[in-house]
């Protein structure tokens, strides 16, 4: 159930070779150079049609892969090919068009995903309440409710947890309504019921740690926040949401070297690339690399990831209004405390308070404390 909960936050901006994306030719140095890692075919061998259920199947997969790569969008898209003689289908699976319903969310498509999930939870409106809610409809509940916070519509998001407890989901509908209340002026009381969680299993403890590291973030309490995601991230290393967030924390307490170490050894997607770069501005290499993918985002008319780009635009370009104008276009998308702090970095950088007006009130509205943000804003003029 929590494989796909993050996911629309962990993708990368791409991970296709930069050269090939901009039509320049590219003449390896050495002959061991790996110029590409073919993945596995995505689709059924020639002449056969893979069934709804097993093509369902295949996405799961393919979306898991993609999760532990920290959302390679190469493979979502394979995964979008799987389901493509069902992707228009009113009438699919609910398993499948939960599987097209992560895939859109992962894609930003937030309005396509949540119109496929509530197919999903409507396929039995009368079911009587207390009943247990079939295989799926736990999965598609907290898909849900992961696409509302994402838009900001906090209080829908925690209805939409509520029905877990229709499962006897109890763990997952306390994570779940985690942050959309903390989002709702309750960071304190969400705080208060995670520290209460015990729990064993590998993969829960790892999600109850990353949101609770998140949460005691806000709450400018940095000590808890390292420990937990540090907890986070060694239980589940495939987890690059954690990990970025460690990230941001080290470099906002000035252990710059610590944030390589963390990433030392890794295939790194660009998003943990742009942490690499921002720990180590003097890796010329790493600096280039990085900025080859955002020219060939920028190519491909590339728009996912305005976070990432207005980060770099702003730190590593040194441009400004750039920034600012990413981090505009992002909000519209997706209103999460990560944007806002975009968001505000850039105005400040751009002198352009009065482009600030959404996001103070956003910050009214939820009474999020986050030290970094209010400090920001004590910069503008």
């Amino acid at each position: 159930m929590v494989l796909f909960a993050g996911l629309a936050l962990t993708i990368s901006f791409t991970l296709i070779p930069p050269e090939k994306a901009l039509n320049v030719a590219y003449v390896p140095a050495r002959d061991d150079v790996v110029l590409e890692k073919v993945p596995v075919r995505a689709r059924a061998a020639p002449g056969v049609e893979l069934s709804e259920q097993a093509a369902a199947q295949r996405a799961r997969e393919l979306i898991t892969q993609a999760r532990a790569r920290g959302g390679d969008p190469r493979l979502l898209g394979q995964a979008q090919a799987v389901l493509s003689k069902w992707w228009s289908s009113q009438d699919a699976s609910s398993e499948l068009l939960l599987m097209r319903a992560t895939v859109k969310q992962s894609l930003h498509d937030f309005d396509g995903a949540l119109a496929d999930l509530d197919l999903v939870v409507g396929r039995d409106p009368h079911r009587p309440a207390g009943e247990p809610a079939d295989s799926v409809d736990p999965q598609a509940w907290l898909t849900r409710a992961t696409v509302l916070t994402v838009q900001g519509r906090y209080a829908d998001a925690v209805a939409s947890c509520q029905h877990l407890n229709a499962s006897e989901r109890v763990l997952e509908t306390m994570v779940c309504v985690a942050i959309p209340e903390a989002l709702q002026g309750k960071l304190s009381e969400s705080r208060a019921k995670l520290s209460e969680l015990v729990v064993n299993e590998p993969a829960s403890k790892a999600w109850v740690s990353s949101v609770r590291g998140e949460l005691e973030r806000w709450a400018g309490d940095d000590v808890a926040a390292e420990k937990s995601l540090r907890e986070a991230v060694m239980l589940d290393a495939g987890d690059s949401y954690s990990r970025s967030l460690l990230a941001e924390l080290l470099l906002d307490l000035g252990r710059p070297k610590e944030v390589v170490a963390l990433y030392a050894g890794r295939e790194l997607n660009d998003t943990e690339l742009l942490w690499v770069v921002l720990a180590n501005p003097e890796d010329a290499a790493r600096k280039e690399e990085l900025a080859a993918r955002v020219a060939a985002n920028r190519q491909r008319g590339e728009t996912l990831h305005r976070r990432e780009e207005s980060r770099y635009a702003l730190r590593v370009e040194g441009d400004a209004e750039m920034a600012l104008t990413l981090a505009v276009e992002n909000w519209k998308v997706q209103r999460e405390p990560a944007d806002a702090r975009v968001f505000i970095e850039a105005a400040v950088a751009a002198h352009r308070s009065v482009a600030l007006e959404p996001v103070r009130a956003w910050l009214n509205e939820t009474k999020l404390p986050w030290p970094v943000l209010h400090k920001l804003l004590e910069q503008t003029p």
